[in-house]
């Protein structure tokens, strides 16, 4: 089928969502909950009983998996902004990945990932010469860029997005123990974006479907299945 993403006419073979053809025709749309391997279809993801580090969290069961919506899109005959991860691509389609709506939707949607986490990278004015040592601007050290720095995903897609003065100041919350006892993966919770690649990739790829997520004052808190009672 011939879709055409901004003008430009692309190729798809195959059932493919807007996302993975734009992507494979080299049209890049910022994106993070979307990974090539695993399934885009998110949604068929719901909150459960977690645990993390062996506490209960709670959530509104069978809430479903909304994403990062960074991937959004507009299609010509469509209302409203649409994820492009979940759309898949149909003949003649037309589609718009930059607008004014557009972007205001992603710098709002961005905005609010960084809420609950560190973006001292993003908005310092230094940051292309840090050496997150030796803070020029007084960062404080629970602020600072991580190891991630320069090599990081979220700092990718936030410098393609772009972000907005008055971004508020990080808060850290209340430290979170750094879970290493995991045989397989290290959990640092305050560095979670929410993306859940972790609960798909364990339950896609490894077969294991160990890990789940739930909802705790607006954030996605990943845990393991099961119960301690």
């Amino acid at each position: 089928m011939e879709i055409k993403i901004n003008g430009k006419t692309i190729e798809v073979s195959g059932q493919k969502s807007i996302l993975s053809a734009a992507l494979e025709a080299g049209v890049y749309i910022p994106h993070l909950c979307y990974h090539p391997q695993i399934d885009s279809s998110a949604d068929i993801l719901s909150v459960e009983l977690a645990y993390q580090n062996g506490l209960p969290h709670h959530g509104k069961q069978g809430a479903p998996f909304q994403g990062c919506n960074l991937c959004l899109v507009e299609i010509d005959g469509r209302e409203g902004l649409l994820q492009s991860c979940k759309t898949m691509s149909e003949e003649g389609m037309s589609i718009s990945t930059d607008s004014e709506a557009l972007r205001k939707a992603r710098d709002e949607n961005i905005a609010r990932i960084f809420e609950t986490h560190p973006h001292a990278c993003v908005v310092c004015a230094q940051a292309a010469g840090c050496d997150r040592k030796c803070c020029s601007v007084h960062i404080p050290e629970s602020e600072r860029c991580c190891s991630r720095f320069g090599n990081c995903e979220l700092q990718k897609v936030a410098e393609f997005i772009g972000i907005k003065k008055g971004l508020p100041p990080y808060v850290p919350p209340p430290k979170t123990p750094l879970a290493v006892n995991e045989p397989l993966i290290n959990r640092d919770y305050d560095l979670c974006i929410g993306c859940l690649r972790c609960v798909r990739t364990c339950k896609e790829i490894k077969g294991a479907d160990a890990l789940c997520f739930t909802m705790q004052d607006g954030r996605v808190v990943v845990g393991s299945k099961g119960s301690t009672l």
